[in-house]
Parts: structure tokens; sequence; C-alpha cells
């Protein structure tokens, strides 16, 4: 089962992360945002919603690295965060990466099977730097 959880809103429109049911217990499908910076907030308009992120995961995939995508990672310290390997190779916004917990970050390339029927692919045809 894949279930949505509103994490934030940024200028006005909704924000999801969402959790699969596996196996191994439940996967949390990006992150959200904790907080905010004056210039998010000018840009952006950000409202984080920390208390609907599922904390009890066995691990993270991060879609992409966008502030409101991956600004919760580290809530999960010790938990594998998988992101695919162009999007930290390649960062459009350095400032972004700091939210990162280094250690429990899986670099992966392509295709990575996480477990029976759940797989980790880069959808760069349909958004270059995105996971899914």
């Amino acid at each position: 089962m894949i279930r949505q959880h509103l994490v934030a809103t940024v200028k006005g429109f909704p924000v999801y992360a969402h959790t699969i049911d596996h196996p191994a217990g439940l996967v949390l499908v990006d992150t959200g945002m904790i907080d905010s910076t004056p210039e998010l907030d000018e840009e952006w308009d950000p409202v984080p919603m920390p208390e609907n992120i599922p904390r009890d995961v066995v691990c993270v995939i991060n879609t992409h690295l966008d502030f409101d995508h991956c600004g919760d990672n580290r809530l999960f310290p010790g938990v594998p965060i998988h992101v695919q390997r162009h999007e930290l190779d390649n960062p459009r916004e350095p400032t972004r990466l700091g939210a990162l917990p280094r250690r429990s970050l899986r670099r992966s390339r392509g295709r990575l099977a996480l477990g029976a029927r759940t797989w980790l692919a880069h959808a760069a045809r349909h958004f270059p730097r995105l996971t899914s």
C-alpha cells in the first residue's frame, strides 16, 4: 500500500511525502521540510508540516534534492537514504545539501532493487533529475 502525507506547502501548493508498505518495513519517499530561511520565505512562502512526517521507517528515498523534498532528511540519522548519484554529483543549489546526513547516504546509479517488487530508478525521461 502507498500512502500520501502532506508535509508542507510551497506558494500554496501541497508537497507530499509517500510511504510504501514493504516486507522489511515502511519506506519513505521524500521527507519534506522542517523549517525555512528568510530567503526561502521571501521567494517560496513555505509552510513546513513536520508533524505529518512518518518517523518509523527502514529507509528513505529522495526523488531529487530540492529543499521541499529533502529538508527533513536530518530527522533520520542512521536510516539509509537513497539518492541518485547524478543528483549528488551535480547539485543545483549547494546550500540544500547541508540538510543531508552524509553518513546515511546511499548513492545509486540507475535501477536499484530495494526488495521484492520495489525498485529505485532514475526517471530522466520524465524529469532530468527525478528518481521514481
